[in-house]
């Protein structure tokens, strides 16, 4: 598959939302480019390379995470019109885990549907899904272990703070 197809697939991801996804097709590449950044993915903090794709639709951006130029996860943000949350048909998440987005904690806030290859981050009162992650149908260990993304944003001083100087 070429890098017109991972962006096939991921808009079918934004279009289709959490009930229709069965997960990424296997073997799916991502287009080379020069622009990845060298990322790390999962509690073992396994090396992945990070690709920005053009939006998939006004308000949603993507991007996705690539090991040996296959795609292993791909990501749908929305910045304006979220989904509403939860779905009104579909089965449960298979676990909800605490996530920090940015810097703000959600509780229970990333729902994660393994088999189907699908986690959704959600707002922190669960009305709207503000992420959605699609990756190979796996186990729940697995998609922790080795694909789980780190959302968190680091604070960092004020360049001025950092040199001594009085402000």
């Amino acid at each position: 598959m070429t890098g017109a197809d991972l962006a096939a697939v991921v808009a079918a991801l934004a279009a289709a939302g959490p009930v229709d996804w069965s997960g990424l097709p296997a073997g799916l590449r991502g287009a080379p480019d020069d622009e990845t950044f060298e990322v790390v993915l999962g509690a073992e903090r396994d090396e992945a390379d990070l690709l920005q794709l053009p939006d998939v639709a006004d308000g949603c951006a993507a991007r996705a995470w690539l090991r040996g130029g296959v795609v292993v996860l791909v990501e749908i943000t929305w910045r304006t019109g979220a989904p509403a949350w939860p779905p009104d048909s579909g089965e449960g998440p298979e676990a909800r885990d605490d996530v920090v987005d940015g810097l703000v904690v959600v509780e229970a806030g990333e729902w994660i549907y393994p088999q189907r290859g699908l986690a959704v981050v959600t707002n922190q009162d669960a009305t709207a899904a503000r992420r959605m992650f699609g990756f190979a149908p796996t186990t729940l260990d697995v998609y922790r272990r080795l694909l789980r993304p780190d959302l968190s944003t680091v604070r960092r001083p004020a360049v001025g703070m950092t040199r001594g100087d009085d402000l």
